[in-house]
């Protein structure tokens, strides 16, 4: 039993559940909630159904393209595509 014990503080559970309020009327234009040199985080309230939604969009860039690079760009496309 010296061996039984918990593990340690898990970061990623949240310690606030508490929901924001929602906006009467959620706006039709998308914000951006953090922006660094390699990427762009945009949040837009679906007005509609009051769903969660992600859409992820990516742009690599490689000087130099092989067949090998296309053909995994191309899987890993397929894979992110739903």
């Amino acid at each position: 039993m010296d061996d039984l014990r918990l593990p340690g503080k898990n970061e990623f559970i949240p310690s606030k559940l508490a929901l924001k309020e929602r906006v009467d009327k959620p706006s039709v234009i998308p914000s951006v909630l953090k922006e660094t040199p390699l990427s762009r985080v945009w949040f837009l309230q679906d007005s509609e159904f009051l769903l969660p939604k992600a859409i992820v969009s990516l742009e690599m860039f490689r000087s130099e393209v092989t067949d090998t690079v296309a053909v995994l760009t191309l899987a890993l496309k397929k894979l992110l595509t739903f």
